[in-house]
């Protein structure tokens, strides 16, 4: 759990483009990284569809789910879509044995999303 690795402040390659943000995270989503996370995310739900793109992320754990959730529910509250993009190995697995496949929108890449 040590916070370098921690989402390495949200490695911050948010980029917004008509209506569509992204926003790329790195290392562990987790207790020490969540908060960050939510941060920026946070700052970019007006936007009409925000994408957090899971390439760099190495672990989660229910924190990072947790904020995960309450960052879908915010951008949705606000009339917009909420996606993840780019999960792989044990980072993809835990989503879909924890259901959040089911609840989050999944997609390979963030280029696979459509601020549609």
């Amino acid at each position: 759990m040590q916070y370098q690795e921690a989402i390495r402040t949200a490695a911050v390659a948010a980029m917004t483009e008509h209506a569509l943000a992204i926003v790329a995270l790195s290392g562990r989503l987790d207790a020490a990284g969540a908060a960050e996370a939510e941060r920026r995310l946070m700052a970019l739900a007006g936007a009409r569809c925000v994408v957090a793109d899971l390439a760099g992320v190495t672990g989660a754990d229910a924190a990072g789910l947790r904020t995960l959730l309450r960052i879908a529910k915010r951008v949705e509250a606000e009339g917009g879509s909420f996606a993840l993009a780019g999960l792989s190995g044990m980072v993809a697995r835990l989503f879909e044995d924890s259901g959040f496949a089911a609840v989050i929108a999944l997609h390979p890449a963030p280029l696979h999303v459509s601020a549609v």
